[in-house]
């Protein structure tokens, strides 16, 4: 699955990606000179056309976005929130990750939120 770390995502979290082999960008490191500062809507945007995933903290805006593009009829590849952790705790966020890879499919992807509080357990 191909994946965009929001800005303020641990830039770890795309290389611990691509080790499970996934295609991972942050937008804190691999696309800081396009995208770092840029409004969420912009981000988004070059996630939908790069087909990417995004992985965010920032859940008001994303459940924002995702509803505009529901509302409208159009597609965009996911969207998964995690609530933000301190980067000491970053190892935390990799085993939501885990969960909820084990647990989604990649074709349940497609138009929907994946909430990583969920898999906190």
């Amino acid at each position: 699955m191909r994946f965009l770390l929001d800005e303020h995502v641990y830039p770890c979290l795309a290389v611990y990606l691509r080790f499970l082999g996934h295609d991972a960008e942050a937008v804190a490191k691999e696309r800081a000179r396009d995208l770092m500062g840029k409004p969420d809507d912009v981000v988004f945007s070059v996630a939908v056309t790069d087909n990417r995933i995004v992985v965010t903290f920032n859940a008001d805006d994303y459940v924002r976005l995702h509803e505009e593009f529901h509302k409208t009829g159009l597609d965009h590849p996911g969207i998964v929130l995690s609530p933000e952790r301190r980067y000491a705790d970053f190892e935390v966020v990799f085993r939501w990750i885990d969960r909820l890879l084990e647990d989604v499919p990649p074709r349940a992807f497609p138009n929907q939120l994946h909430d990583l509080s969920l898999y906190m357990g």
